[in-house]
């Protein structure tokens, strides 16, 4: 769906109340509450989407984006972890977990994960750059 074709939120809660038990419409209301900076409102429907769906990955990693947003980085941290607990061959979700533990100052952690994140994606351009600013950090 192109940004030129994406529902606005009224369109979304409209939908909603038609179809209030469709999980794909919740995600995709959530997704928009996060473009449009409503942080709080995205939290509460991905955590009902949680609720329903505790072994789905990227809904963890959705939380992690909108507490990085807060920044809030230990919570952020602690949902990564459980977005790449539950799919730990996902490349985007190790790099988040990577880049929070790098701006926590846990440099080690941050060192591994980004080392992940490049075994599954070496063309992971940011991977490799946050890697060398911290091989670099650790040089002086």
């Amino acid at each position: 769906m192109t940004e030129k074709n994406k529902p606005t939120l009224d369109e979304l809660e409209k939908e909603l109340k038609k179809h209030p038990t469709s999980d794909e419409l919740r995600a995709l209301y959530a997704e928009s509450l996060i473009d449009e900076g409503l942080l709080d409102e995205a939290l509460v429907q991905y955590r009902g989407l949680i609720k329903r769906h505790p072994d789905k990955a990227d809904l963890y990693y959705n939380i992690g984006i909108i507490y990085e947003k807060q920044n809030e980085l230990k919570l952020a941290q602690n949902y990564f972890e459980k977005a790449v607990k539950l799919s730990p061959e996902d490349a985007d979700f190790r790099y988040s977990l990577a880049f929070t533990l790098d701006r926590s100052d846990n440099v080690e952690r941050a060192i591994d994960e980004y080392r992940k994140t490049i075994e599954l994606n070496p063309m992971d351009s940011n991977a490799h750059f946050n890697l060398g600013c911290i091989y670099t950090k650790i040089d002086e």
